[in-house]
């Protein structure tokens, strides 16, 4: 991908889960296919821990040098508080705040080959980070759209 194309792509997240969340019932929001799988509540409170986790990763590329990118405690205690919240509005207005802080180191950002050594990794660029960013986004999209999909079949 290009760097407008990636830019364009993050910009579009929140209005993307907006249009996937819009309407859904309380009961699709919990729903979940299996013990094991997320339902969209949990997917919505993953995406909002990561966009804290990928801006800073994004933002120590852009202005250290060759930073260690450590992986940040929290996500169990997210998902956590996400199985057991009354709403998704908190998870997409965090979301809404944070992406364009995000998406603003990338705009700023001059060089793209700056590196970060991403733990368990290796060593990857500014631009390979966004790009696996847009991976993730898309990845949690279309589990959102699973999910819809799924709860919307009537059991058989």
């Amino acid at each position: 991908m290009e760097r407008l194309e990636i830019i364009d792509t993050l910009k579009d997240l929140t209005s993307s889960l907006e249009r996937e969340l819009a309407g859904l019932s309380d009961t699709a929001i919990r729903f979940k296919p299996s013990e094991s799988e997320w339902s969209i509540r949990e997917v919505m409170g993953h995406v909002s821990f990561a966009e804290d986790v990928w801006h800073k990763h994004l933002y120590q590329v852009w202005s250290l040098t060759d930073p260690m990118l450590v992986t940040f405690a929290g996500d169990d205690e997210a998902m956590e508080a996400a199985r057991n919240a009354t709403s998704i509005a908190p998870y997409l207005e965090h979301i809404k705040a944070t992406r364009p802080q995000t998406v603003g180191v990338l705009m700023h950002a001059v060089d793209w080959t700056r590196l970060g050594q991403w733990r368990g990794v290796g060593r990857r660029t500014l631009k390979q980070l966004a790009e696996a960013l847009v991976e993730h986004d898309a990845d949690h999209l279309q589990q959102i759209r699973n999910l819809k999909a799924a709860a919307a079949t009537p059991a058989r």
